[in-house]
């Protein structure tokens, strides 16, 4: 299942959420070397069980980005266009169950204007051995994690947050997510919901 956010071009995707491929359960998977995590994406809830997570975001990772890559080749989820070695260097998390990553989230630096911000806009994917909200929880607090640790490091970026969208639909959700910090910021005209987390050193 992939959660398409954010696109590069046009600013805001519409969400899209479609059924994917078969994806290896945890218990198949061979053991894998131990978490690479920066300080802040340890905050946040804990891992389940056999499921560990990774953080390649700006650090040019060729292990981390063919995981991911195949991760997406195996589920057939990168729209088409999308070249897989240019979207891998937008990797932010990579979970993996074993040695074979089952979830990873990616993001893009970009102005938003309604916001009058610079924000880091992301997407996440997650197989459908994986696919449960507690798991969709945990990756975006991991990326929201370590996108703000590379923004406090990085001033000069000017980066204030992170903003994602939640798909269009009926369904009520609460407009803060405690786990995540993303609260409710408002809707695009195709009425998905922009979901924001400011980071603790934002100036608007």
């Amino acid at each position: 299942m992939e959660w398409a956010l954010v696109g590069e071009k046009r600013g805001f995707w519409p969400w899209m959420r479609r059924r994917v491929g078969r994806e290896p359960a945890a218990s198949n998977a061979e053991p894998g070397p131990a978490p690479r995590l920066n300080a802040g994406a340890g905050v946040g809830p804990r891992s389940p069980p056999g499921l560990e997570f990774r953080v390649g975001w700006k650090r040019d990772d060729p292990a981390i980005e063919a995981d991911v890559k195949a991760f997406w080749a195996r589920l057939n989820i990168l729209p088409p266009g999308i070249d897989a070695d240019e979207r891998a260097r937008t990797i932010v998390v990579a979970g993996y169950a074993g040695s074979i990553v089952v979830a990873a989230s990616t993001a893009v630096v970009q102005e938003v204007p309604f916001l009058r911000s610079r924000l880091a806009m992301f997407r996440a994917a997650v197989g459908p051995a994986f696919a449960r909200p507690d798991v969709f929880t945990l990756l975006g607090s991991r990326t929201v994690a370590a996108l703000e640790t590379w923004a406090l490091g990085h001033p000069e970026e000017g980066v204030m947050g992170v903003l994602t969208l939640l798909a269009a639909n009926d369904a009520k959700i609460a407009p803060r997510r405690a786990e995540t910090g993303l609260t409710l910021a408002g809707f695009t005209e195709n009425d998905e919901k922009i979901m924001v987390a400011w980071f603790d050193h934002a100036l608007v």
